[in-house]
C-alpha cells in the first residue's frame, strides 16, 4: 500500500516534515562558520551597494541554500532578480532582467536601448530608496561574452554609488574563469570574493542534529550518535550529500521500525549508495 510522507514519518519518528528535502529551504537555514560568514558577506556588499560579488563552492557544499537564504533575509526595498539558465546570449541576459523586472519592452529593441530602459528604471528605484540585485546562479556556465555584458552592467552607477548589484555563484571554475587574463576586467570590479567550504566533523553532526529539531524531532529518538557521526564523516561534510544519506536511512529505518536508527542501518545505505564501509572511503571525491 503507498504511503505517503505524513503516514510514514510524522507519525514514527515525530516529525513535522521531511527534514533533508533536497530542495534548499531557508528556514532550516544551518549557520555554520563558512555558511554564516558567506551570508553576512552578501549582505553588507549589497547593503553597501559595493557592485559586484562571487560566491564559489564544490557542488553539494549549500550555495544555493546560502543565497535562498540571503534573498529571504533582503527586506522590501530591494528587488531581486533570480537567474538560473546560464546559457544565454548578451541580448538574452538583458531581455530576462527587464522582463523579471517587468520593464516594458520589445523584443526588437537593440541591447544599448534595453540596457538606456535598465538604467533608467535603476534610476528610479534609488530615488525610491530601493536596491536591485542581479543574482547569476552556475556562473562559470556563462560565455565570455555573457560575461563581458555583466562588466558593462557594473557601469550602471552616480557619481558615488552602483545602482545595480551582482551575485555570481558558482563552481571552482568560476574562480578560474575569472582569473584569465582575457577576463582580467571583469575580476577588477569585483568586490569581494568568498569561497564555500564543507562543514568540519563537528559541524556536520551539529547541521543533522539541527535540521532535526527545526523540523520538530529530537535527534536522539531519531539517530544513535554514533549514526549521526557516520553520515557525517562519509559525506565529508558535503550538506547534500548528508541530506540523501540521512533520508535514505529514515526510509530504512522506518521499513524496519528502526528507532533510533542504528549504525548497522547507515552502512547498509552507505553500502547501496556505493560506500565501502570497510575501507571508511568517502562518497565525496572532489
Amino acid at each position: 500500500m503507498k504511503r505517503n510522507w505524513k503516514e510514514m514519518f510524522e507519525k514514527f519518528y515525530d516529525l513535522e516534515r521531511n527534514p533533508f528535502n533536497l530542495t534548499p529551504d531557508p528556514s532550516l537555514f544551518f549557520f555554520s562558520e563558512g555558511h554564516e560568514e558567506a551570508l553576512s558577506r552578501l549582505m553588507y556588499s549589497v547593503k553597501q551597494r559595493k557592485g559586484m560579488v562571487v560566491l564559489t563552492g564544490e557542488v553539494g557544499a549549500g550555495k544555493t541554500t546560502v543565497v535562498r537564504k540571503f534573498i529571504d533575509s533582503l527586506g522590501s526595498s530591494f528587488d531581486v532578480v533570480l537567474i538560473f539558465n546560464t546559457f544565454l546570449s548578451p541580448k538574452q541576459l538583458m531581455e530576462t532582467i527587464l522582463m523579471d523586472l517587468d520593464i516594458p519592452h520589445k523584443q526588437s529593441y537593440s541591447k544599448a536601448r534595453m540596457i538606456r530602459l535598465l538604467y533608467d528604471y535603476l534610476i528610479e528605484q534609488r530615488r525610491l530608496a530601493k536596491t536591485v540585485v542581479l543574482i547569476i546562479d552556475e556562473a562559470q556556465n556563462l560565455s565570455p561574452g555573457v560575461l563581458e555584458e555583466v562588466r558593462m552592467l557594473t557601469n550602471l552607477e552616480t557619481e558615488t554609488e552602483k545602482l545595480l548589484q551582482i551575485v555570481l555563484v558558482g563552481q571552482p571554475e568560476l574562480k578560474d574563469l575569472l582569473l584569465r587574463r582575457d577576463m582580467r576586467q571583469l575580476k577588477q570590479r569585483v568586490f569581494l570574493h568568498y569561497h564555500l567550504s564543507f562543514l568540519s566533523h563537528n559541524e556536520a553532526c551539529s547541521y543533522i542534529q539541527h535540521r532535526l529539531r527545526r523540523s520538530g524531532g529530537n535527534p536522539d529518538n531519531i539517530f544513535t550518535v554514533e549514526a549521526i557521526e557516520l553520515i557525517a564523516r562519509a559525506s565529508n561534510g558535503v550538506p547534500r550529500l548528508m541530506n540523501l544519506i540521512a533520508d535514505n536511512s529514515l526510509i530504512t529505518g522506518f521499513a524496519r521500525q528502526e528507532r533510533p536508527i542504528s549504525v548497522s542501518t547507515v552502512e547498509e545505505v552507505l553500502t547501496e549508495m556505493g560506500y565501502d564501509v570497510k575501507l571508511g572511503e568517502s562518497l565525496w571525491e572532489g
